[in-house]
């Protein structure tokens, strides 16, 4: 039953070999990401970015629902401006099952990873339609990235943002596989989870799609379907549009302030990522 259901979820209905490599993909990423990052996940405390940016705001946000206080809950949330609320919010639901710790976090981290080789597996079967060893040799180079075992394992923002753009980039694919509302819906989606896990990777991301869907739009009006893909481009824009208005503009259950200061926020945090500093050849 477990084997059908994550079939179904990935499009692979009624295919028994499609389904056997389905779970033991997933189950290879869990084996692969554990083992290599194993020890990784113990040094000896959390990094002043992971605690301020990412365990700071999850445990705020739980210790005030645990309380009864959910404007307090809201105002944590919502002073996620710098480092957005993706991540800390997910921190702070898997602590309120597994209980609170570093060591709860970290293996978060990991489980991040493990889902990530599998999303990368699944996006190798959707550029390959499963053709070819290429889902397995994409979670295999995935598995053995460097930067990525470097970050498996911490609270930085690296690894939930990997893990959000594989998915993303694979629904925006299936976009073209198995068009529809459903499947621009997902996209969009996904690309406001990307958005809303890191700033500036999320802007980078939205930018190549941009390019993709601009290309898409003038094959579209060469084709004469212009209609259809105005359609498509109110249900693939919908969720990213309201998050983003919703966040910078009138960020409920604050008021119009808290949207000032959100914009104001991320104009700063991404001239700093435009500011470098020189350093001897040395």
């Amino acid at each position: 039953p477990l084997s059908m259901w994550i079939a179904r979820r990935v499009g692979a209905v009624d295919r028994p070999k499609s389904r056997v490599a389905v779970v033991a993909a997933a189950a290879v990423a869990c084996v692969l990401a554990w083992y290599w990052t194993h020890g990784i996940a113990r040094t000896s405390s959390l990094g002043w970015d992971e605690a301020m940016h990412a365990d700071l705001p999850a445990l705020r946000m739980l210790l005030a629902l645990k309380q009864g206080e959910v404007r307090a809950a809201f105002d944590a949330f919502l002073g996620c401006s710098q480092y957005p609320f993706v991540f800390p919010s997910f921190l702070a639901a898997v602590q309120a099952v597994f209980g609170v710790g570093e060591g709860v976090c970290r293996a978060t981290g990991t489980v991040l990873w493990c889902a990530t080789l599998f999303g990368l597996f699944l996006l190798g079967r959707e550029i390959s339609r499963g053709r070819s060893l290429a889902p397995w040799l994409t979670m295999a180079f995935g598995a053995l990235s460097p930067m990525a075992l470097a970050f498996a394992g911490t609270l930085f923002l690296e690894i939930p943002f990997a893990c959000a753009s594989v998915f993303a980039i694979r629904a925006w694919l299936r976009r073209s596989s198995q068009p529809g509302t459903s499947s621009e819906i997902a996209a969009g989606a996904w690309i406001a989870v990307c958005l809303f896990t890191k700033f500036n990777y999320g802007v980078l991301l939205a930018f190549g799609f941009a390019l993709d869907w601009m290309c898409e739009g003038i094959s579209s009006v060469r084709s004469g379907e212009g209609g259809a893909l105005i359609r498509r481009s109110t249900a693939l824009l919908l969720l990213p549009a309201a998050a983003i208005l919703w966040w910078f503009v009138l960020p409920l259950p604050g008021g119009f302030d808290v949207g000032r200061e959100h914009r104001a926020q991320l104009v700063a945090y991404l001239g700093g990522n435009r500011e470098f500093g020189r350093v001897s050849y040395a």
